[in-house]
């Protein structure tokens, strides 16, 4: 069986033309709850579009059943890296995400698109605070 990453993702078998902006190696195609994502095989970040990034954290909020992770504080340095877009190219913005879970995401306004560093996703998802409903 194909390994899977902490926050999900199992391998398929496409490569993308997108590079890993932390490993800057092809972004391979995977699956994320029974979506297509593109994640990086080396450091299991993940590449949204905002809209996908934003459906999957309000499902994966409104599923999670267990008990509330305590957050922990954003390190400051992660707020001063600078990452290439693996769209356009461009520096991505490094910025706290002003939801759950207190991690710093990078994201293209240009491009609209989210990277996630492996965990961040599991932070969030497992963070304290509102739920929607599922009937929401």
């Amino acid at each position: 069986m194909a390994s899977i990453t902490a926050d999900g993702v199992s391998p398929a078998s496409e490569v993308s033309e997108c590079l890993c902006p932390s490993c800057q190696i092809p972004l391979q195609c995977g699956f994320l709850d029974e979506e297509i994502v593109e994640y990086c095989r080396q450091c299991n970040g993940i590449l949204f579009d905002q809209d996908h990034f934003a459906s999957t954290v309000w499902s994966r909020r409104c599923h999670y059943s267990s008990p509330d992770a305590p957050a922990q504080p954003v390190d400051p340095e992660e707020l001063t890296r600078q990452r290439p877009c693996p769209v356009c190219d461009r520096f991505m913005e490094c910025h706290v995400y002003y939801g759950p879970g207190n991690v710093a995401i990078d994201s293209c306004s240009e491009c609209l698109i989210v990277w996630l560093d492996e965990g961040e996703l599991t932070s969030i998802e497992q963070a304290p605070g509102e739920r929607a409903s599922q009937n929401a």
